[in-house]
């Protein structure tokens, strides 16, 4: 609200609270072009959290192994969903995303849980698997400006400048994006970072892609049967007696178990042997 009078202030931001006594004349000193870039890096701090804090509570959720997940190392699994993958000369995995998926999955992924979830999972519109990779190059640069506001006075490292060369490659097509997120130039280490609330806004959306990728992916691991039948114990009274009509049956166990809060599953002779067989229902 650049052209707000103080008034008008006073009602957009008190009106049903107790907070009396406010002195929005203190704003006339801060210019709009200010005010955006407190509001860029606020957003960015949070969406940077975000990121990190939904795969904190999404392997803990799934009871991931400490010997699989690693955290008290730089080579976490929390560490790797926030790199894009890196390859040794023979093309072979090593790093990032890929091989934190690979350990995820290994020795195998859940044939049930893929068969019955993957595709509405993947159907999402902000699922993005096929520009995951370059999405998280997009991530890294405004990760490392983060990093570079919390830990380095607002200067760019190193690291920064390298995720900026990255990143400036890249256009929507490549990002799967109808507007590729602004990253104001981050050339020479040592330089005040800059930033746009535009792009971060646009950043944010590219969080909420991830997460939404990511989701899907972690949906199939083996971990995941586990969550799956929690969650319907946790909602219906087991074992559950179905249909006796094996077409009554599996409508009746799709609408069951999007009414715990999960997609409408596919493939529902798989799921419902599963499910049968953990005596979740008969």
């Amino acid at each position: 609200m650049p052209l707000a009078t103080m008034d008008e202030m006073g009602a957009r931001f008190l009106s049903g609270s107790e907070i009396r006594n406010v002195n929005f004349k203190q704003l006339e000193q801060t210019s709009w072009p200010d005010m955006q870039a407190w509001f860029a890096k606020l957003l960015l701090s949070e969406s940077c959290s975000l990121f990190e804090g939904w795969i904190a509570s999404a392997l803990d959720e799934l009871q991931v192994p400490e010997s699989v997940r690693k955290r008290t190392t730089k080579n976490s699994i929390d560490k790797r969903l926030q790199f894009p993958s890196t390859f040794d000369d023979s093309g072979a995995v090593i790093g990032g995303l890929q091989k934190a998926l690979t350990d995820l999955h290994a020795p195998s992924m859940s044939a049930m849980m893929q068969a019955s979830f993957e595709v509405p999972l993947v159907a999402s519109t902000k699922n993005s698997k096929s520009h995951v990779e370059e999405l998280l190059i997009c991530y890294r640069v405004f990760k490392e400006a983060r990093n570079c506001f919390t830990h380095h006075g607002g200067r760019a490292t190193k690291t920064a400048v390298d995720s900026y060369t990255k990143y400036s490659a890249h256009t929507v097509a490549t990002l799967g994006l109808k507007e590729k997120p602004i990253m104001p130039p981050i050339v020479n280490i040592g330089d005040s970072i800059k930033l746009e609330l535009r792009g971060v806004v646009g950043f944010s959306d590219v969080v909420l892609r991830l997460i939404h990728t990511l989701d899907a992916e972690l949906a199939v691991s083996s971990y995941a049967e586990t969550v799956f039948c929690r969650i319907w114990a946790a909602n219906q009274t087991i074992p559950v007696r179905l249909k006796s009509t094996t077409s009554a049956r599996h409508s009746q166990l799709k609408e069951m178990v999007h009414q715990c809060g999960l997609p409408r599953p596919t493939a529902l002779p798989a799921l419902d042997s599963y499910m049968r067989s953990k005596g979740l229902v008969v």
